[in-house]
């Protein structure tokens, strides 16, 4: 299944593009665009087209946040992925060896996203759980007043 953009990774390619004199194509424009996986070595042609007043370490942590999402690992996870240029073409197939430490990554990342869901599940519900008692018990105190 292609890999498209949400709302997190659209706010990343947004804040990128922001960054830029000109914005690139091969970045998602609205929500589910496809994510479409940079061609190695693009890094430097993106910092190329930053803003004058936009220093390189801002820029550079915005690609990295842009990259380091899970839309855009798992597009890179996905069989037959290509990589595209600023523009946006196509011009490579992701190497197998990228895809397969990608789909690990992707694997992990899901685990841990349902970790902490579990987790955030456990502690609502054992918070639930202890406040209830305590409502009940004003509530049977109003009834009786």
């Amino acid at each position: 299944m292609p890999s498209t953009a949400g709302s997190a990774v659209l706010a990343r390619a947004q804040a990128l593009n922001a960054l830029l004199v000109a914005t690139i194509s091969v970045l998602p424009a609205a929500l589910r665009d496809p994510m479409r996986p940079f061609q190695v070595g693009l890094g430097p042609e993106i910092l190329a087209r930053c803003r004058p007043e936009v220093t390189v370490n801002v820029c550079e942590r915005a690609i990295r946040d842009y990259v380091r999402s899970f839309s855009y690992r798992h597009a890179v996870a996905q069989p037959g992925s290509m990589r595209y240029d600023l523009d946006g073409n196509p011009v490579e197939p992701v190497r197998e060896k990228d895809r397969h430490d990608m789909q690990r990554t992707y694997e992990v990342d899901q685990e841990r996203a349902r970790q902490r869901k579990a987790a955030a599940l456990a502690a609502a519900t054992a918070g639930a759980e202890a406040v209830g008692p305590v409502e009940d018990a004003a509530q049977s105190g109003a009834q009786g007043v």
